[in-house]
């Protein structure tokens, strides 16, 4: 290929995030909040200078210089791991590069210390020993310390494997974390090494505090970057630095000021488009909350021709897991376009390899005007087993509808294992599916695109044979004249760019 657009990547890192909401929220309340900030405390530590501050504030007028020493170092258990071994760590391994960004002084002063407090806290039946007040280790001696240390890195192993074990999600979620803790500029430099061939990435930006929070007003969690005075000039810098760049900025609804940050990003900081995230709570039509939000947000971008990008399939990074991603189904975007029709949208994830990688049948509907939103399951199961029930169907019939809408193809890799070999069966029904749907409705090869999603392609280990595929599967004969459409024309009218060097 000559010239690729990845329309579907990030470039956030783990100081974006509301780290201890998100634990909180995914383990339905079991880690508490006091455990949740001390596993954020772990993980934020070390990246950025005024963690080491707060850190040094704490423990003023008490010299612990001999333990400030990593835990592994004092356990005589040296890790190491490298980004790509992240997501394979076993339940040890994964301890063990916890430990790896511990230090002693951890266990005893501030929010870690606080959190293996909470754990062992009797009532919660957790630990039924005995504890030593921290107020008393000032006047033991060195050997008592010493076995204090070790007392607290016991509560604090047992603390992690329990975390670990409530449910298989925040396992995975930790381990993406810890890879989450490179800076913009090496994020940046992985996706563009393992899509070398990329002429231009767009990124798209999330603003997601208030929804880890019980009420959207009273923020207890918080992200370690500011969105409005940390995330976006942060990004604007990147965006600034490499010309391959071009960044969306997140839509909040639950933001007093939405219009001005939109506005501001668009106008005074270089964005080139809005991103909009259903699975945080809110949908695109006749929502309960922020239905005049995002009519301002609709009106606005189609007055000034400002490209939407959604996510559209019903999991995702919810705000509520397994019940807020049901808010992208695009039955919503379907009754938005009646009234904003000429809204540039693009409907990420295409939404779903559920219905792209069902079983092709004679009863699937192929002409657009046939396929009804009243269809459409949000069970993913349900759509699965038929084409005509599934978001993909809809995203399909919507991109033919209107002139404007587009569908991205990013993190649609069921066909594709972490070593690049596809899965022959399901390469044939995506094949398949798109030369039908081509045949038919000819008008939807100007609407495909090429997006990676990246950061959820390296949870799956796919992230360096991911580009490589798709442009394998499009180099079939059949499939050969729609590529430079999918890969780079389409983008280009989407983004209303010129000719890319």
């Amino acid at each position: 290929m000559n010239k690729i657009i990845d329309i579907h990547s990030h470039m956030f890192n783990l100081k974006y995030l509301p780290l201890a909401g998100i634990l909180v929220r995914y383990s339905k309340g079991k880690i508490s909040k006091r455990i949740a900030k001390g596993i954020e405390w772990v993980l934020l530590k070390g990246i950025d200078k005024s963690l080491q501050k707060e850190q040094i504030n704490l423990i003023k007028g008490f010299d612990l210089t001999e333990y400030e020493i990593p835990l592994s170092e004092f356990l005589n258990e040296k890790f190491d791991y490298e980004n790509d071994s992240i997501i394979g760590l076993t339940e040890e391994e994964l301890i063990g590069a916890l430990y790896s960004l511990t230090n002693v002084n951890d266990l005893l002063f501030g929010k870690l210390a606080d959190a293996i407090s909470d754990f062992e806290n009797p009532q919660q039946e957790f630990i039924n020993s005995e504890t030593i007040s921290l107020s008393e280790f000032e006047k033991m001696p060195s050997d008592k310390k010493i076995v204090f240390i070790r007392y607290r890195i016991k509560v604090f192993k047992k603390m992690l494997r329990w975390i670990l074990k409530q449910y298989s999600i925040i396992k995975n979620h930790i381990k993406w974390f810890i890879f989450m803790r490179n800076n913009e500029e090496d994020i940046y430099s992985g996706i563009k090494e393992d899509e070398k061939n990329v002429t231009l990435f767009v990124h798209h930006m999330m603003d997601v505090d208030h929804f880890f929070n019980k009420k959207t007003d009273n923020l207890i969690f918080k992200s370690r970057y500011d969105f409005e005075l940390q995330q976006l000039p942060y990004m604007q810098s990147l965006n600034s630095n490499h010309d391959k760049l071009i960044g969306f900025v997140a839509f909040n609804p639950a933001r007093s000021n939405y219009q001005e940050i939109i506005k501001d990003a668009i106008n005074n900081k270089g964005f080139k488009g809005v991103k909009f995230y259903p699975p945080m709570g809110y949908k695109a039509f006749d929502d309960e909350n922020y239905s005049d939000q995002i009519d301002w947000l609709f009106s606005y971008c189609e007055a000034e021709r400002i490209p939407i990008m959604t996510h559209c399939n019903n999991a995702g990074f919810e705000s509520y897991p397994k019940k807020s991603g049901i808010y992208s189904n695009p039955k919503y975007w379907e009754q938005a376009l009646e009234n904003y029709p000429k809204l540039f949208l693009c409907l990420g994830h295409g939404g779903g390899s559920e219905g792209w990688f069902s079983d092709v049948q004679n009863t699937d509907k192929l002409i657009a005007n046939e396929i009804s939103r009243d269809d459409i399951y949000d069970d993913s199961n349900l759509q699965k087993k038929n084409w005509n029930n599934s978001y993909a169907a809809l995203v399909f019939k919507l991109c033919v509808k209107y002139n404007n809408v587009y569908c991205d193809f990013s993190y649609i890799d069921d066909m594709i294992n972490s070593k690049g070999q596809f899965d022959n069966e399901k390469k044939k029904i995506l094949r398949q599916r798109l030369l039908n749907l081509l045949q038919s409705e000819k008008s939807f090869e100007m609407k495909i695109m090429y997006g990676s999603d990246w950061h959820m392609l390296f949870r799956e280990g796919k992230n360096k044979v991911y580009l490589k595929s798709y442009i394998n599967f499009f180099s079939n004969d059949q499939l050969k004249e729609y590529s430079e459409g999918f890969f780079y024309n389409n983008a280009i009218k989407y983004l209303s760019l010129s000719n890319i060097n």
